[in-house]
């Protein structure tokens, strides 16, 4: 099997760098801009300490401010993460557990909470808004 020289492997592949965005290598989360996920974006995941330990992650699906206080839909998600650094990298499976589809909560139920990921809400997870 030849060996091809270093330059010859090297032209290629800057090559191939210079012609790929030409080519469209743009993924569909490139598209448009994407908000600065809050507690109240839908498609935010967040986790929270919940009263019996862990970290407990949930997805917003909407939020409404009634009478002075928030309320939010949410997926709540079956695995109950030992730290937020867990809870961040469970957020980001597509095939998450779900334990219960549509949940309402209250925001004095996340006392201590964070923002893991953001992922915009596919048609599915719009359906299960009440």
């Amino acid at each position: 099997m030849p060996i091809l020289p270093r330059t010859g492997s090297r032209w290629l592949s800057l090559a191939l760098v210079g012609v790929m965005p030409l080519v469209g290598g743009a993924c569909a989360a490139d598209e448009g801009v994407q908000p600065e996920p809050e507690l109240t974006t839908p498609g935010v995941f967040i986790g929270y300490e919940p009263e019996d330990g862990g970290v407990a992650i949930i997805r917003v699906l909407e939020a409404l401010r009634f009478q002075g206080g928030l309320t939010l839909f949410v997926t709540l998600y079956a695995p109950v993460a030992e730290d937020f650094a867990e809870a961040r990298e469970l957020a980001r499976d597509p095939n998450l557990p779900v334990s219960a589809w549509s949940v309402m909560m209250g925001d004095r139920d996340l006392t201590n909470y964070e923002i893991l990921w953001y992922r915009s809400l596919a048609p599915e997870d719009r359906d299960a808004i009440p």
